[in-house]
């Protein structure tokens, strides 16, 4: 599984990768997807602070990652989807969120982000 492959990446920068997994039935390309999913864990390890808890969420309606971070403010949250756009501070490139876009657009999944509450960033995806 894709969430416990990256695990080891989480543990030596000092975050929990904490997940909260139902059994899901969903058409989509497998591939793609999980690059998608690997994007928004890249992100939310990035966003966290040392010690804090990165959250994957899958119900049979939504995917969440929760991150700890300073959260997306609300005139980003449409632009971080395009090429080259980055947060201030970001380790990226300014892809990972438009490669994401691109593939969900193709599911026809709609997706976004939202504020964590007591802070943080949550990126979801609806099925």
């Amino acid at each position: 599984m894709t969430v416990e492959r990256l695990l080891g990446t989480f543990t030596p920068t000092g975050l929990t990768l904490a997940m909260e997994l139902q059994p899901v039935r969903q058409s989509l390309d497998p591939r793609m997807f999980e690059r998608v999913l690997i994007n928004f864990l890249m992100n939310a390890r990035f966003a966290s602070p040392f010690g804090g808890t990165v959250t994957v969420r899958l119900t049979h309606d939504e995917l969440t990652v929760e991150d700890e971070g300073a959260g997306v403010r609300a005139e980003d949250r449409k632009t971080i989807w395009n090429v080259y756009v980055k947060q201030e501070g970001s380790a990226g490139h300014g892809l990972g969120l438009a490669i994401s876009r691109m593939i969900l657009d193709s599911h026809q999944f709609a997706y976004g982000v939202r504020d964590r509450s007591g802070g943080g960033a949550v990126f979801y995806v609806r099925f």
